[in-house]
């Protein structure tokens, strides 16, 4: 992959977070890779443009090395160093459904059906927001007010629901391409985490997944034409999401030999210590892990 990266230094990472892609699991290992004055989280309650010069002054005063939040492909236009993201992408029907369920635990929502849902606010959603459609807006609204502002069809958007969906795709492949270091499969999040410690250099990549959706019926549980109704008005999210497996698959493969046997040397450790890792301390952390490994190595 071609990525902007200067030889003198490390890229800096920013992780680009697709809503319901296990993004939240994905956080909670990088403040395990990073020191917290070495990373950004940008808020997704106001615009963008209110916190932008915060994240430039900290960029270019600190040692910032990883920038992350629900922030569409774009947010590289506004810093000095050279970058390289990472993201998350997944199957689009599920994520569409996931997503519905997710606002419906949101008392102050208005009601809709799953697929007023799909056509306001998550027809091809990952497309626009990794083609850089989306960035622009959430600088001028912010991501929290942007997904009202679908919902309710607001004028400002105007714009954003008139563009060729068809050429949105292709800049959304070509900066997958020329600009991601690591493209992760949120079905396969575990060789997605090989990955990354892999081109990353994180050494800790033990987790124990985060904001699981508890009210979501089975996909048995909805008519094939609800199916085939957000199949249809996600198409494109499903010809990126294609792409981006074929990405995936050629990071393994340049990953080499190993990388079965990393992965599963991986499991079998994270399946005992991952558990650890769900509210507790980095003291009780470490001695449980101890404890856990002796364990493993006795039977």
């Amino acid at each position: 992959m071609n990525l902007n990266q200067d030889l003198m230094e490390d890229p800096l990472v920013i992780f680009t977070h697709i809503q319901k892609t296990a993004g939240t699991t994905l956080q909670s290992i990088i403040k395990q890779n990073y020191r917290s004055n070495q990373i950004i989280t940008v808020p997704h309650r106001q615009p963008f443009s209110e916190v932008i010069e915060s994240v430039q002054n900290q960029v270019n005063t600190s040692k910032i090395k990883i920038i992350q939040g629900h922030i569409g492909f774009g947010l590289h236009n506004y810093l000095p160093k050279s970058y390289g993201y990472i993201t998350l992408l997944r199957d689009p029907v599920q994520r569409v459904i996931s997503s519905y369920y997710f606002r419906q635990t949101n008392p102050d929502t208005k009601p809709m059906t799953l697929e007023e849902f799909c056509l306001a606010r998550e027809s091809n959603a990952m497309t626009k927001w990794l083609s850089g459609l989306e960035f622009p807006y959430q600088v001028s609204i912010g991501f929290k007010d942007l997904k009202k502002a679908k919902e309710e069809g607001d004028t400002r958007l105007i714009n954003y629901h008139n563009q060729d969906i068809l050429q949105l795709l292709e800049l959304a492949k070509q900066n997958l391409k020329d600009n991601f270091k690591v493209i992760g499969i949120t079905e396969k999040f575990d060789e997605t985490l090989i990955l990354m410690k892999h081109y990353l250099g994180w050494r800790n990549i033990y987790y124990y997944r985060q904001r699981v959706a508890t009210n979501k019926p089975p996909e048995s549980a909805f008519s094939p034409e609800i199916l085939t109704f957000i199949q249809k008005h996600n198409q494109f999210d499903i010809q990126l999401y294609e792409y981006a497996l074929e990405l995936f698959n050629k990071q393994i493969n340049e990953y080499g030999s190993f990388f079965e046997e990393d992965l599963q040397k991986f499991q079998t450790f994270n399946s005992v210590i991952g558990k650890v890792y769900a509210g507790s301390d980095k003291v009780r952390q470490i001695l449980r892990i101890k404890s856990h490994i002796n364990r493993l190595f006795s039977n």
